[in-house]
């Protein structure tokens, strides 16, 4: 019996209760095998493991053999990937009840952790075979989630589409399916789904939101905006699609458009700090750090506990250069957020700037560690190790850069730089030349950062060959 956290009864909670009170006592009290379910139910949809497994452990110990138990501990051990013990309990709960379907969705999914895709599909043949008319659709959603969460899902997608066949408009199978197309990177059949709903219903807010998103990931800006711009038409005080919008047009540079649309949102819901922390990110890009501190605070009073807020004051701090301040704001930040590379690369910068170098060292090692694509924390990396740590430690940085951003021309310069001072020459021509290829254009800051590569004819040549080539205007003599 499956409930959604928000639909339970205060007889439903009430058993909660006695069984949690049960525990604290440490007694033992007797509970049938539907009191059971309901408990293990509200502790799985509460996201409480622990208490799920003491509730399973203690139901076996009153119904050893209730099938319904014994498939709630087979999933319990499926998601530990215990799958030895799951096979156990699995064949015991089928020698009790063979005709049940969700022993043998157990089943297949213990072969699709197995990495035996055949096996696990015979066995949820079987579980649809079994089951009732009443049932064929939760099977075939539960099958379709048992792929989609080992990642296979073309799989997920193919029971799905049959699903919505027999169910067509299903608005639980829509959405499941374009989470589907969404996280398999196919956005373009999940605009087609969703074009197709809106087609019949076009006041759906959340179809034009969700829409929206699929269009920015294809980065069809103007179609995103729209989407977004009817999800707050149809609801206004709808938060998503404002934020979101927010965002895109801040990632377009176009602050003004997101001030507008952030302050407009204000007038319905003037107590929701994300929305403050957006509008203050507009006005410290615009250069007014007044009005964006003041802004920060606002959210501040909302949500103490918010780590953008102290971050985005750190980052106004940082721009008028009052680095004490800013090192503070963005330690506070890194207490509430500590696994966020953007905060430690900030933290690192700053440190930089009040003479804590090998601080700022680890902050950016710390940084590229928690945000391995971060490109920038690896260039902050590779800089602050080359200038405070030597040669080897910056030359490890690059060669790591390059195992994660092989495309990127600055790690093969930063990388020939090191070869160079290696007196590793031969390598360095062919790193730089790498580099020249794949992108002459971030020559011009290589240059910058590392000038005595003008010292060396070999590279003149390629440098001629390559950055010429890309501007007409340019050689060297």
């Amino acid at each position: 019996m499956d409930f959604e956290p928000d639909f339970w009864d205060e007889e439903q909670l009430g058993l909660i209760r006695r069984f949690e009170n049960m525990l604290k006592d440490n007694r033992v009290e007797y509970f049938d095998v539907n009191e059971f379910v309901d408990i293990i139910d509200y502790y799985v949809d509460f996201y409480q493991s622990s208490q799920a497994s003491k509730a399973i452990d203690m139901a076996l110990k009153f119904h050893p053999y209730s099938t319904e138990i014994l498939i709630k501990k087979a999933q319990s051990l499926l998601l530990k990937n215990d799958l030895n013990k799951a096979l156990e309990v699995i064949k015991l709960a089928r020698s009790l009840e063979e005709t049940n379907p969700e022993v043998y969705i157990c089943w297949g999914v213990y072969y699709l952790k197995r990495g035996q895709q055949s096996q696990a599909k015979k066995q949820f043949s079987t579980a649809i075979e079994l089951a009732e008319q009443d049932e064929i659709f939760d099977v075939y959603l539960v099958i379709a989630r048992a792929y989609k969460s080992e990642n296979n899902l073309q799989q997920a997608i193919i029971y799905i589409v049959e699903l919505l066949e027999k169910e067509p408009g299903n608005p639980e199978l829509v959405f499941e399916l374009a989470n589907c197309y969404h996280e398999s990177g196919d956005y373009d059949e999940e605009i087609k789904l969703y074009d197709d709903v809106l087609a019949s219903d076009p006041f759906e807010e959340l179809i034009w939101y969700q829409k929206g998103d699929a269009h920015w990931e294809l980065g069809e800006i103007g179609k995103a905006i729209e989407s977004f711009e009817f999800a707050i038409a149809i609801d206004p005080r709808f938060t998503l699609p404002v934020v979101d919008l927010a965002d895109l047009y801040i990632e377009q540079g176009m602050y003004q458009k997101a001030i507008d649309v952030l302050t407009e949102y204000i007038r319905y819901d003037s107590e929701l700090a994300t929305v403050y922390c957006f509008l203050a990110e507009c006005y410290l890009k615009l250069g007014d750090y007044n009005k964006s501190l003041e802004t920060y605070e606002k959210a501040l009073a909302i949500d103490p506990e918010y780590g953008a807020t102290w971050f985005g004051i750190g980052e106004v701090y940082y721009n008028e250069h009052q680095y004490h301040e800013s090192y503070l704001y963005f330690r506070k930040a890194l207490k509430l957020n500590p696994t966020n590379g953007a905060y430690w690369r900030y933290l690192g910068a700053v440190q930089l700037e009040l003479g804590f170098d090998k601080h700022g060292i680890r902050s950016f090692e710390r940084a590229t560690h928690y945000s391995p694509n971060d490109k920038e924390s690896w260039i902050m990396r590779f800089i602050t190790a080359y200038f405070g740590q030597g040669i080897e430690s910056a030359y490890e940085i690059a060669c790591q850069a390059i195992e994660i951003f092989q495309t990127e021309a600055e790690f093969y310069f930063h990388k020939t730089a090191c070869l160079i001072e290696k007196n590793q020459i031969a390598a360095a021509e062919q790193s730089f030349a790498q580099a020249l290829t794949l992108n002459p254009g971030a020559f011009d800051n290589f240059a910058i950062f590392y000038p005595k590569i003008y010292s060396f004819g070999n590279f003149k040549k390629l440098i001629n060959t390559f950055v010429r080539n890309d501007s007409d205007d340019f050689s060297i003599i």
